[in-house]
């Protein structure tokens, strides 16, 4: 059956990452593994990966509050190759009850749309709302931006139609930057969840719309590695998917 290994570090951090492990489970039908994290910490990283790297663990939940398992975060997440559920905590957290609506931020690259097209599909079997979110910068603009509705709306089809191929899914579209508005989206769209395809890389001038997320995010984020992990992505996506129920 595959597996979602939900890590604690202190007893503060159970409740949280236990109900977003619990909802998750539910919703895309796997196993909920609860395990304590080692003492001390230079065994944290190591025995995160180790554990993760078992076939019948499709994903792990860490928890995450400003300087409190942030170092085990980012290293954890720059070198896991598969997706990891970053579960924020404190009062600020709000860890969702259920999983029935996802925000999921594209640029547009092949890439990215490839890593989640097997999330968007799980979820979508489930009854889950999909949102995706797309914000224009300076350069990516459409010229056509000022004509009539109608214009808007048939790009917004074709971008689904080569990005997100899935019935019902909707569209909100943004223009800056997009870290300063995936938040404000998930707010206002009452998200349970978002979902982001990235590098792992977080040097510097890198991965800025990651690292603003995280840090301020009030519900899960689930991180996608793209590209170079894609391979591994989108095949526990597949077979999650393709699963028969009960395996």
């Amino acid at each position: 059956m595959p597996t979602l290994i939900a890590f604690t570090a202190t007893p503060d951090d159970v409740p949280g990452v236990h109900a977003v492990a619990a909802a998750l489970g539910r919703t895309l039908h796997v196993d909920v593994d609860p395990r304590p994290l080692p003492t001390r910490p230079a065994d944290i990283t190591a025995a995160v990966l180790h554990a993760v790297d078992d076939p019948q663990v499709h994903m792990c939940a860490l928890p995450y509050s400003a300087g409190h398992a942030a170092r085990l975060v980012t290293e954890v997440i720059q070198r896991c190759r598969k997706p990891v559920v970053i579960v924020p905590l404190g009062r600020h957290a709000h860890p969702p009850a259920a999983i029935e609506r996802i925000l999921v931020p594209l640029n547009g690259s092949i890439a990215s749309a490839e890593t989640v097209t097997g999330l968007v599909t799980m979820f979508r079997a489930s009854g889950a709302d999909i949102v995706v979110l797309h914000v224009f910068d300076p350069t990516t603009v459409p010229m056509f931006w000022d004509q009539p509705v109608h214009a808007r709306q048939s790009w917004v089809e074709e971008f689904l139609r080569r990005y997100c191929n899935q019935p019902d899914v909707r569209m909100e579209l943004r223009s800056g930057r997009a870290g300063e508005h995936i938040l404000d989206v998930a707010a206002a769209e009452h998200a349970d969840l978002i979902a982001l395809g990235w590098a792992q890389n977080l040097s510097a001038g890198r991965a800025e719309t990651v690292r603003a997320t995280i840090a301020e995010a009030a519900i899960p984020v689930l991180l996608l590695p793209v590209p170079s992990a894609a391979t591994d992505a989108a095949s526990w996506l597949s077979a999650t998917v393709h699963a028969p129920a009960g395996s």
